[in-house]
């Protein structure tokens, strides 16, 4: 009775170590599939990333121009254009306004010599020549201001390009974080690992050998013959009586 206790122990922890190394490959297996996901997730994450990156450096790009432009009318030479386009225009301007003033007829008497009336054109060709010098002098002096005045609405178009651009990019961007967590869950896929093999047969070896055991210890004696028998007659119960 002790040595069948002792098989069907031995026999339900070989079954039991059976048990054990194929929850151990399973479970390595698994750990494979988990590590082979985890990579695939993180190259994925990554391509993503470098996709914004290449986005943003798009931005980058437009700002950068549109801040050249903004920039470039203080520099001297366009500063310079600038001003003789204003000058010109500012000329032309008062041209036409000085043109436009009405002459007036001075009537001369029959007594007034040829000398007054010469004076006279005289001075009215002094008075326009005046007044054209002076519409220029104004024409340059204020081309000044309009240079400059162009110069920063150049500028204040190019910050509104760049805050324009700044916020798609910042828009942008923050929509990585949700697209990286949207293709990772198209991504992965359940890792499936086998449960308990239900047919294994280590737990009812292990308790039959106990049982045994124990019967071995406490009734051996009186068992012992009748379990002997049946193994004689082919493991005949009926071969045999077992008393208490």
């Amino acid at each position: 009775m002790a040595a069948i206790g002792g098989g069907l122990n031995a026999a339900g922890s070989a079954a039991q170590n059976r048990a054990k190394n194929r929850d151990v490959r399973t479970q390595a297996f698994a750990n494979i599939q988990q590590m082979e996901q985890d990579s695939a997730v993180a190259k994925l994450r990554n391509k993503i990333l470098n996709e914004y990156v290449g986005r943003q450096k798009e931005f980058t790009g437009q700002n950068q121009e549109a801040f050249k432009g903004g920039v470039s009318g203080y520099t001297a030479p366009a500063m310079e254009e600038s001003r003789a386009g204003a000058e010109a225009g500012r000329n032309e301007f008062l041209g036409k306004q000085i043109a436009g003033i009405p002459q007036a007829e001075v009537a001369m008497r029959d007594s007034d010599s040829p000398a007054v009336a010469s004076e006279l054109a005289k001075k009215m060709g002094e008075a326009l020549a005046s007044s054209t010098a002076g519409a220029g002098r104004a024409a340059k002096l204020g081309s000044f201001g309009d240079s400059w005045t162009a110069a920063g609405e150049g500028a204040q178009d190019s910050a509104r390009k760049i805050d324009t651009t700044n916020n798609f990019a910042r828009g942008e961007i923050a929509m990585l974080p949700a697209d990286q967590d949207l293709q990772e869950f198209v991504l992965r896929k359940p890792i499936y690992k086998a449960g308990a093999n239900s047919s294994n047969p280590a737990g009812m070896l292990s308790g039959l050998g106990g049982l045994v055991g124990s019967l071995a210890g406490a009734y051996g004696n009186k068992i012992g013959p009748t379990v002997s028998s049946w193994f004689s007659n082919g493991f005949s119960p009926s071969a045999g009586s077992m008393s208490p």
